[in-house]
């Protein structure tokens, strides 16, 4: 049970009658297994592990996640403490970790010469729009930030104010584009985003997603550029995803991640 969950207390309560229970956290010492000194390498993240080790040094176990985001970090401990319990060594546990891909999610495309980097990953609510542009600020702390995203049509309206409202404080461009709109127009899903946006904070919209993404890698080498650092690119909601919700029917698309390594390394436009 991760001790850093929203209503901890009343989680505690509930599984105070369980025959065997194992607690995690981002600095809780009193968990069974914790993790301390977070830290961002690159769009890794390393950190300190303790617990569930009988031969476990003083300062920590060093770990290393092969994936970003803070949230990623109590689902790493969730996963080592299952397999500490069925007696998985903690070397085969930390090798796993730093090889840890799962496609769509934190997916970083790098240009060839280095002034794009572009990540790709599912997040699609407050809560994963907040843990990760904060995670890349942290890695990326002097480079422009132009983010890609809309909202799915039919549900969660509280997301189309949300979501610029989380996007926009690290944003130098917010660009709205078509996601899975089912019944609902897109167009009118977009203009509601862009409703919600602080007014110092530029933002389009392009309804065709591969335009929006050419657009994005466009506007990342010709207007928003550093001479320190790249120019970050962020993808956001469907990942590697090939569909489309369109109405009642599935619609095949490229998808995000493809696009990303097709796109990067363009560098002349119409």
């Amino acid at each position: 049970m991760n001790l850093g969950t929203d209503e901890v207390e009343r989680v505690l309560e509930a599984a105070s009658t369980a025959e065997h229970l194992v607690t995690v956290g981002v600095e809780h010492p009193e968990a069974s297994l914790w993790a301390s000194d977070v830290r961002m390498v690159g769009f890794n993240i390393e950190f300190n592990l303790h617990g569930m080790s009988a031969d476990e040094p003083e300062a920590g176990e060093k770990a290393l996640l092969g994936i970003a985001g803070d949230f990623n970090v109590e689902n790493a401990l969730v996963a080592i403490a299952a397999a500490r319990e069925i007696g998985i060594g903690i070397d085969a546990i930390k090798k796993g970790l730093s090889k840890l891909r799962v496609p769509g999610r934190m997916e970083v495309v790098e240009s060839k010469d280095g002034r794009v980097v572009c990540v790709v990953d599912y997040a699609h609510n407050q809560l994963s729009f907040r843990s990760l542009f904060s995670s890349v600020k942290r890695a990326f702390p002097a480079s422009p930030v132009i983010a890609l995203f809309g909202a799915a049509g039919g549900k969660a309206q509280e997301r189309r104010e949300q979501l610029p409202r989380e996007a926009a404080p690290y944003s130098d461009l917010l660009i709205f584009t078509n996601e899975d709109p089912a019944h609902e127009d897109p167009m009118k899903v977009c203009r509601e985003l862009a409703e919600h946006v602080p007014d110092d904070t530029p933002n389009k919209i392009i309804l065709d997603r591969e335009a929006a993404v050419h657009a994005a890698f466009r506007a990342a080498r010709e207007e928003y550029v550093s001479p320190d650092a790249p120019t970050i690119v962020l993808l956001l909601a469907k990942g590697d995803e090939e569909l489309m919700h369109v109405g009642d029917e599935f619609v095949p698309i490229e998808s995000d991640l493809s696009l990303a390594n097709r796109l990067i390394d363009v560098t002349q436009f119409d």
